[in-house]
């Protein structure tokens, strides 16, 4: 599933001046690490971002038969959108971007979006800015608002709604084309044959 979050994490010694964790690790070990993360910041600062990206390493996947080829691990921008729903530590459009484009850096290459994630068409958008060939962009329609007692949204799949929702998404995202344009969710009350004709 795309629509996941990145999770970091480390274990280190109680009382350790550089982290809150109580989980034992050995703070002479803790000590060594820090150290060696020290010496790899100095490096990095004088080698260029390119020398830093790993996009060699990561593996790559084609997209259905004949779709693009992008990384096997791709990058679920949900939760940045809407952080104040679903647990997140980005918590502003700086933070998003940063990690987004760190993904980018780190050789993820397909970014995972869609229009109900709050401000997520915006966040990556803005990552993109200058790095738009580094990307597949993908984002989702299907849904609307709704003020039903009791239902939030309802799934849309009128061919006229399919044309709108696209286009507010090429303007949230700042781009020009969206590389893949993907049904949320099926539209009971309309043919998927007229839906899917619509994204044609």
């Amino acid at each position: 599933d795309m629509d996941g979050q990145a999770r970091a994490g480390g274990r280190h010694a109680p009382g350790c001046d550089s982290c809150s964790a109580t989980a034992a690790c050995g703070a002479d070990r803790h000590r060594q690490d820090r150290l060696s993360g020290l010496a790899i910041v100095k490096a990095a600062k004088s080698l260029s971002l390119t020398t830093l990206r790993y996009k060699g390493d990561m593996e790559q996947r084609t997209l259905g038969n004949f779709g693009p080829a992008v990384s096997a691990i791709g990058l679920g921008c949900m939760s940045m959108g809407i952080a104040d729903v679903y647990t997140s530590s980005v918590r502003d459009d700086d933070a998003a971007v940063a990690l987004i484009r760190r993904a980018l850096d780190l050789g993820i290459t397909l970014l995972d979006t869609a229009d109900i994630y709050g401000v997520s068409e915006v966040q990556v958008g803005k990552a993109l800015r200058g790095r738009r060939a580094d990307a597949v962009l993908a984002t989702k329609f299907g849904f609307v608002g709704t003020a039903r007692p009791g239902i939030e949204r309802i799934p849309n799949g009128r061919p006229d709604y399919v044309h709108r929702a696209c286009d507010l998404s090429l303007q949230r995202l700042d781009v020009d084309c969206i590389d893949l344009y993907y049904l949320h969710r099926v539209d009971p009350t309309v043919p998927i044959e007229e839906t899917v004709g619509a994204m044609a």
